[in-house]
């Protein structure tokens, strides 16, 4: 499964611009840097979404067509790893 939050991670990363990358990994943004960081700039969780549209992966929603709490878990892991990869790249 980690496989496919490295992969969800990457594509992810690979949509941002240098500019965008330089900003949410700056040292110099303590502890906030990253995905959080990156909400200054863009709107981070429609990019996230539309990665995992892109990789046509579903996610669960309930009858009312919401998100159920393991696609929230899901976003939250795929969050975690963007994060992760991200700060192995701070500047």
């Amino acid at each position: 499964m980690s496989d496919i939050y490295d992969k969800i991670a990457s594509n992810f990363i690979a949509t941002l611009s240098k500019d965008d990358l330089d900003y949410c990994t700056h040292s110099d943004r303590g502890e906030y840097l990253g995905f959080s960081a990156l909400h200054d700039l863009i709107d981070a969780n429609i990019e996230l979404l539309e990665t995992i549209e892109k990789l046509e992966i579903q996610l669960p929603e309930d009858s009312e067509g919401l998100f159920t709490q393991e696609a929230w878990d899901y976003l939250n892991q795929c969050i975690d790893r963007i994060d992760q990869k991200l700060k192995e790249k701070l500047a």
